[in-house]
């Protein structure tokens, strides 16, 4: 005897999917620790499968390779590291006498406008030393933020390199899983599609790291406006008698 099927009402289901999407959610969550570090560990893993590629026909064994590339990976990455470091300390450095430089040129333009115009700039002073300070703590900020960064960064992307390590050893059980349980007459397809996939990741990881590096400098250095924020009324100009 056939059961009849038996249909369960819109509420039930409206719960059951409803349950499913928040431990989905949860799972992420509670996972992210995990997950991030892995999906940087595949993204930069696709993005030096080149080198570590070139690098096996050259003769060197995968393991070895592995070790190579992942050394030069961390030396490039020191290196910009110490640069930058370097450049933000330099001009954190330099601050006081960039200071002093704006103050020396605010103050010929105020003698300049009293002496040619007869204008004397009553509320010139305490916006330029006000804009002075905020120009020196925005430096000090600054170079505290990027610390900061440079921490919290290095502490997430901890065991990102273990796990490009395992990526890039074992990248051939991946090719060979997914070629296990597509049919024989996919198999042609599916390797062009996972050359594709990877050249996409590496294209876009490239072009990721271009803007990244165009736009770093309009972001580390402090705008203009922010350095010396414009009041309602700017200068308070009045003619002498």
């Amino acid at each position: 005897m056939i059961r009849p099927k038996q249909e369960y009402p819109l509420s039930l289901h409206i719960a059951v999917y409803g349950v499913i999407v928040t431990l989905f959610f949860v799972f992420m969550y509670v996972a992210a620790p995990v997950l991030i570090p892995l999906s940087f560990g595949a993204l930069f893993a696709l993005l030096l499968y080149p080198l570590c590629k070139f690098l096996e026909n050259l003769g060197f064994p995968r393991v070895l390779a592995i070790a190579v590339t992942l050394i030069i990976v961390v030396l490039v990455i020191c290196g910009v590291v110490v640069l930058l470091s370097t450049q933000i300390y330099s001009f954190v450095a330099d601050l006081p006498d960039i200071a002093e430089k704006i103050d020396r040129i605010v103050e010929d333009i105020e003698w300049y406008l009293f002496k040619n115009f007869n204008i004397q700039v009553d509320a010139g002073d305490s916006f330029v030393k006000n804009s002075l300070s905020k120009f020196l703590d925005s430096g000090s900020i600054l170079l505290q933020g990027t610390i900061s960064t440079f921490g919290i960064i290095a502490n997430a992307v901890g065991l990102v390199p273990v796990y490009i390590f395992l990526f890039l050893l074992y990248r051939s059980s991946f090719r060979d899983f997914f070629l296990y349980i597509a049919p024989i007459e996919r198999h042609r397809a599916i390797r062009k599609i996972i050359d594709q996939v990877q050249k996409v990741v590496q294209n876009y990881i490239i072009g990721m790291f271009t803007v990244m590096a165009f736009a770093a400098p309009a972001g580390t250095v402090p705008t203009i406006e922010t350095l010396f924020p414009l009041p309602v009324a700017p200068v308070d100009m009045v003619a002498l008698p």
